[in-house]
Parts: C-alpha cells; sequence; structure tokens
C-alpha cells in the first residue's frame, strides 16, 4: 500500500511536528506501507526517514495529467519556475510520479492553514488540484484538522468558493481545527466538516524510531535550572502588529519581569525567520547572562523535550504550545488568530491567551507571569487532566479506519 501526505514540510517544528507524528502514526499501525510526502522545499534522501519525498506542484502536474485534466500548459510554467529556481529536479521527477500514483491508494492533507482568501487565489487553486486531480483518478483523500477561511476573496469569488465547496463534498473526511473553521466551510455551502483538535496534541507518543532508519543524534543542552522560563516569538505576530516596535518594547519588560521574578530566561526560536527576533531581543540584555538565546536550530522533538525543563513559557509559535501542552508545561499566549483560543481554550488555560493588539498586552502578560508564579504547578495539572481527555478517542482513529477499507 502506497500513501502520499501532502501539506507537510520541514520548514519549522510545528510543520515538521505535523509530518514526523503523521508518519510515525502510518508507520507504527501500517509497517510495510510505502509513505510519501510533498514540499515546495528540497527535500535531500539520505536513507535517514522511512519515507520518500515528491515535489508538491511535480505531483500536482503528474495528476493532472493522469486524471486527464490536461496540466501540460502548467508542466511549462511549472518548468520555466523550476529552471529559474534552479530546481531541475521538480521537472525530471514527473514521469516517475505517473507510475507511482497507479499504486497510491490515499492521499491525506495535513496542511495547518491553507484554504483562505488571506493566500492568493493560486494558493488555493494548488490545494483543491491535488485533492481533486487525486480523486479524479480514484485516489481517496483525507483532510486532517486544519483552519479554514475567511473566504472573501476578491476575485472570482463565486467561482472558487464553490470550488472548495464541491472538492471538499468528495472527500472521505474532512476535519476543521477550530469552530470558526466550520462556520466559515457552512457559509459557502459545505456543511460536512466534523471538529477536531490539531493533530499533534491528539497524538498519544511519537516514536523517532518509528520513522528513521539511522539512529539520530538528540541535542543535548546544558541543564536547565529550575526557576527558568521560555520566551518564544513569532514573525508572523510582528506582521500582525499594528505596533512592530512598540512589540520589541513589550517582550524587553517580559524578559525584565521575568529576571526581577528570579528566573533564567531562554529565547527559542520556532522557525528560522524568528531568529533575527530572538537576537535583537537579546541585544537589549548582551551583558545579561541570565538571558540566553539559544541559535541552534533544534527539530520539534528536541524542542519538546527541552520545554519541559520550564515552569512555563511566553509563546507565539502556536504548535510551540501545543508542544509544550503535550509535556503539561502551562504557557502565556499572544496570539493573532482563533486558534490560539480555541487551543488554551481547550486546555483550561483561556486567560493567559491575549491579542497581539490588545491595549493592554503588556500589562496582561506581566499579570500571568505573577500568577504562573505561584500556580504553575496547579495549571499543570489541570492541562494533564484536559489532555488526557482530548487523546482518549483522536482523528487517526477514525483515519485508519478509513485506510482499512481501502
Amino acid at each position: 500500500m502506497k500513501i502520499i501526505v501532502v501539506g507537510g514540510n520541514c520548514a519549522n517544528k510545528g510543520a515538521q511536528a505535523l509530518l514526523f507524528i503523521t508518519m510515525c502514526e502510518l508507520r507504527k499501525q501500517y509497517p510495510e506501507a510505502e509513505l510519501y510526502f510533498d514540499s515546495q522545499e528540497k527535500f535531500i534522501d539520505d536513507g535517514t526517514y522511512c519515507f520518500k519525498h515528491v515535489d508538491r506542484r511535480a505531483l500536482r502536474n503528474a495528476l493532472a495529467i493522469k486524471a486527464g485534466k490536461g496540466g501540460k500548459d502548467r508542466m511549462i510554467k511549472d518548468a520555466v519556475w523550476a529552471v529559474r529556481d534552479k530546481r531541475w529536479y521538480a521537472v525530471l521527477a514527473e514521469p516517475g510520479y505517473m507510475k507511482l500514483l497507479s499504486d497510491v491508494k490515499l492521499i491525506i492533507d495535513i496542511s495547518g492553514y491553507n484554504l483562505a482568501s488571506k493566500f492568493s487565489n493560486a494558493h488555493n487553486e494548488l490545494f483543491l488540484d491535488i485533492i481533486e486531480y487525486a480523486m479524479d483518478c480514484g485516489i481517496k483523500t483525507v483532510i486532517m484538522p486544519q483552519s479554514f477561511g475567511p473566504f472573501d476573496y476578491k476575485q472570482d469569488a463565486e467561482r472558487i468558493t464553490k470550488r472548495i465547496a464541491d472538492v471538499l463534498s468528495r472527500s472521505e473526511l474532512v476535519y476543521a481545527r477550530e469552530p470558526g473553521g466550520i462556520e466559515a466551510l457552512n457559509g459557502i455551502g459545505f456543511n460536512k466538516a466534523k471538529l477536531s483538535d490539531d493533530l499533534v496534541i491528539q497524538s498519544r507518543d511519537f516514536e523517532l524510531s518509528a520513522i528513521t532508519k539511522k539512529k539520530q543524534e538528540i541535542y543535548d543542552i546544558e541543564d536547565i535550572p529550575g526557576d527558568s522560563i521560555a520566551v518564544i516569538p513569532n514573525e508572523k505576530i510582528f506582521v500582525n502588529s499594528s505596533n512592530r516596535e512598540g512589540l520589541y518594547t513589550v517582550y524587553e519588560d517580559i524578559i525584565k519581569k521575568g529576571l526581577a521574578l528570579n528566573n533564567k530566561v531562554y529565547l527559542i526560536y520556532h522557525s528560522v525567520e524568528d531568529l533575527a527576533i530572538c537576537k535583537r531581543i537579546k541585544e537589549s540584555f548582551c551583558e545579561d547572562d541570565r538571558v540566553v538565546i539559544i541559535e541552534k536550530e533544534l527539530a520539534f522533538y528536541e524542542y519538546e523535550a527541552l520545554v519541559k525543563n520550564f515552569k512555563y513559557i511566553i509563546a507565539s509559535r502556536y504548535h510551540s504550545i501545543i508542544l509544550a501542552y503535550r509535556q503539561c508545561v502551562p504557557g502565556i499566549g499572544i496570539g493573532w488568530a482563533e486558534k490560539y483560543d480555541y487551543l488554551f481554550a481547550r486546555c483550561g488555560q483561556e486567560k493567559y491567551v491575549h491579542g497581539v493588539n490588545d491595549v493592554s498586552l503588556r500589562d496582561k502578560v506581566i499579570e500571568d507571569m505573577e500568577a504562573l508564579e505561584n500556580c504553575h504547578t496547579q495549571a499543570s495539572g489541570i492541562i494533564k487532566e484536559k489532555l488526557e481527555n482530548i487523546q482518549k478517542k483522536n482523528c487517526f482513529d477514525e483515519l485508519f479506519g478509513i485506510i482499512e477499507n481501502l
């Protein structure tokens, strides 16, 4: 049996967690299955992992041709794009994908967020092309938990919203990660989505050995003192902030408060683009060795092993919070979308999340820090109880039921 997982990559720890956990769940349940994943980033297959890479655009083109939807004009366009970006492998791979697709039984989409008017129409169409053309080829599809909407397209709105509803209606299963996603999909005529938590928090355990052929060296950081907290910024909240420079001041005040509470403060980046933000924040504390920046790019499982050492975290990366919650470590969230509010509420921590443009953001985060200094153990217990409930029955259980009937 051959399965392709689409929408995952290793661009940041959240995307990597989605991909590796999905592959782990599949590998443990179906050890003989041949697993593939797609991305637009070149993946060096050095034999480390028990799954293989396919290029996203080349996969779309191969599906289009196999489904009789043309694709030759798009292949030429993508070939020009590939030459420009020195991605010859994407063009050369397409004939091989045609043969691969003859044996693929299922495509699983694990995108965190792809269908929405905040992205270009072309971005939305690429998602839909892969799912629609796969089903036209007789390949079943499952859409794992993700965010949807809004669908306020400025161009071609009627056609693209109808296409979204039509394509999703043919999929075996569609999971929305937040109530707002269900509402947005209902608004365009698709009412069969199921509400389900993010697959990373639903997964009961992760075994790196299940998806690797070679033993992996796990980064071993220095011993973390007992009184330590972590600050994990996110480039996206700076993009979504109405006062970018003011946000740096907020972070500086947060760290000053952490130090005043006798903590050592660690700055951790969860995606490559966040490192520059961490470095700039550290510049304000360049002479203070109580503020430590971890410049090593960690795998998600290395971050998860690290985060369990902190009393609590102050974070803006969605999956940095989820991975902390998996270790029952409480956090204070600075968010910009519904997914943050819903996640914190699901784990009984709704009072600890704030919007990036809240005029009282600084004061609220500092108030939360003072509270968690005294009740982080209690908060951890609440998270543990909620987590056990979330993981009793998860989205993979239903996915396996579909696979059994392929």
